[in-house]
């Protein structure tokens, strides 16, 4: 469950993508579709005419190379990032495909609705589809973000604050973590929300987050200056249609093969690989997860990477922690917690990969997963982690910034919370919002809560059935390029589920509905009890774990 398979486009769509300048194929010095690029080649995408000049990165499935613009130049812009994808079969010609059209849609999208703050996404210029005897050639034409990407910045990171370990404590190396996660919620949390109305990214981790200072000419974002880190999401190229993915006529999420670095999977996604849809089916919060909440739960996964693995690396090379930055080891406990998810799941993915390469058999390794529970060690560290979060933004004391945005992460990669992206990334910022267990206290549904401004029909109901009928009442899947229409038909409906669901949630003009308020709100009252009573009960859990560590520790 490991190829895609890609969102459906019509044969007259293909035909027009695979248009192109007759004179620039006839050309002795173009590229031909079958060739593979290299320095110096120049190729035509489009109305762009490009000379290659070094590679940038490679993956499964494409190169992205820059390259240089030697003919017309759009904007003002002399280079590009190009990237190269050899597409086998129809199924990949249609996701490589899928993928231009989505950053066309999401460009059109802010041009028309004014936001001074655009999608933190490459822009596609211009593309190309070649045929060829073995397949066909996707070329896309990119604007180059600047800057590295986040993983490599990240090691470079940590190895300069190795270097510099006798002059700061780890504990240090964390709270730098912490403001650069800060940035990267409140940069990208707003993008992942403009792109959920047309498509789940599905592959965010910290290889396709590139991270710079705009500020310079290079972009390099240097290591002791995070307070001007700007982050940018490349590579949409395993994306799928939001609304086919949760609508109850095409249910894409359930045939729809499993993408992405298993790394920063939740564990819903191993419940649906290990044992399949019908199994994640009989667990409402974590399907209601893996159908809404994939991109959110790596983004948050992604944020626990940046503010550990330095700190991590500080600790391992012998670095002192001054006394008193670490309030009951719970410091501590978040790093060691961190580094035995990151050490397990990096195993598994290792296997996964090795086999994945190599073109093996997979089912000695998906009998393994099976066999270990997979799913359940997931769902086991992922509560770890959050617990941990939690016990460090209750240690912070004065500092209700940097304990706001420990209890967003926390959040992010909760498969029970309540709280949209918006108001998560509010959280992690500098004003409050109410924190999951406060939604939860309101009596919200672990379903969607209805939102005025959703753009999406599935995500603005406010319970199970709810968001069933505005699901069987999505627009069919057109197999046309993306448009934006598409979509914004679906608005009336969502503002009708919206109305529906108020009404169901007991909110009428009606007198006769009175009694059942009443009644409604002491159950919800008696149920928030419970949750706080919960909570409590599991921070008494960790202080207790964490007291009986420190003592086996003594001597």
């Amino acid at each position: 469950r490991f190829r895609l398979t890609a969102p459906t486009v019509t044969p007259a769509a293909s035909q027009t993508a695979a248009g192109h300048d007759s004179a620039a194929a006839s050309s002795k010095e173009t590229v031909a579709a079958s060739e593979a690029l290299c320095p110096g080649a120049e190729l035509v995408v489009g109305y762009l005419h490009l000379r290659c000049a070094e590679m940038l990165g490679s993956g499964s499935y494409s190169t992205v190379w820059r390259a240089d613009v030697t003919g017309q130049r759009s904007e003002g812009i002399d280079e590009v990032a190009l990237k190269d994808v050899f597409c086998r079969g129809k199924s990949a010609l249609q996701q490589s495909l899928f993928e231009v059209q989505l950053l066309m849609a999401v460009e059109r999208r802010a041009g028309k609705s004014g936001d001074p703050q655009k999608p933190r996404l490459p822009r596609c210029l211009a593309y190309q589809v070649d045929p060829s005897d073995m397949g066909w050639n996707v070329r896309m034409a990119l604007t180059r973000l600047k800057g590295d990407q986040l993983d490599g910045w990240l090691q470079k990171a940590a190895s300069s604050a190795v270097a510099a370990q006798p002059q700061e404590s780890w504990v240090s190396q964390i709270r730098k973590g912490c403001s650069l996660a800060r940035r990267l919620l409140q940069q990208l949390g707003p993008t992942l929300d403009t792109l959920a109305p047309l498509a789940w990214h599905r592959d965010v981790n910290s290889h396709n987050v590139l991270v710079c200072n705009d500020g310079t000419k290079d972009g390099v974002l240097s290591v002791d200056d995070v307070e001007d880190a700007s982050f940018w999401l490349c590579d949409l190229g395993l994306a799928v249609d939001s609304q086919s993915w949760t609508s109850a006529e095409d249910c894409a999420w359930r045939v729809t093969d499993i993408g992405g670095d298993c790394r920063y999977w939740p564990a819903s996604c191993w419940m649906v690989h290990c044992y399949g849809a019908e199994y994640l089916e009989e667990r409402p919060a974590f399907c209601r997860q893996y159908k809404h909440r994939l991109d959110i739960h790596a983004l948050g996964i992604t944020a626990m990477e940046v503010i550990c693995s330095a700190a991590l690396a500080v600790r391992a090379a012998g670095a002192a922690c001054k006394e008193g930055e670490d309030p009951g080891g719970c410091w501590s406990w978040l790093l060691d917690t961190w580094q035995r998810y990151h050490e397990t799941v990096s195993a598994w993915w290792q296997a996964i990969y090795s086999v994945f390469t190599s073109g093996g058999d997979f089912r000695p390794v998906h009998a393994w997963l099976v066999d270990i529970a997979a799913p359940d060690k997931v769902t086991i560290l992922v509560s770890d982690l959050r617990l941990a979060l939690c016990t460090c933004a209750t240690a912070c004391g004065s500092d209700q910034a940097l304990a706001r945005l420990l209890r967003a992460v926390a959040e992010l990669a909760d498969e029970s919370s309540t709280l949209e992206l918006a108001e998560i990334c509010k959280l992690a910022g500098t004003s409050a919002v109410k924190t999951g267990l406060d939604a939860k206290s309101t009596g919200a549904h672990t379903e969607d809560k209805p939102r005025a401004d959703q753009d999406t029909p599935s995500r603005s109901a406010s319970s199970y059935a709810a968001a069933d009928m505005a699901a069987g009442r999505g627009e069919s899947q057109e197999p046309q390029p993306i448009a934006e229409e598409k979509h914004e038909q679906a608005h009336p409906r969502s503002a009708d589920v919206s109305r529906g669901s108020r009404k169901y949630s007991g909110v009428s003009d009606g007198e006769s509905n009175g009694n059942t308020n009443s009644l409604k709100e002491k159950l919800e009252d008696e149920r928030s009890q419970h949750l706080r009573d919960l909570e409590q009960l599991k921070l008494h859990r960790s202080r207790v774990l964490r007291a009986q560590m420190m003592l086996c520790q003594m001597p």
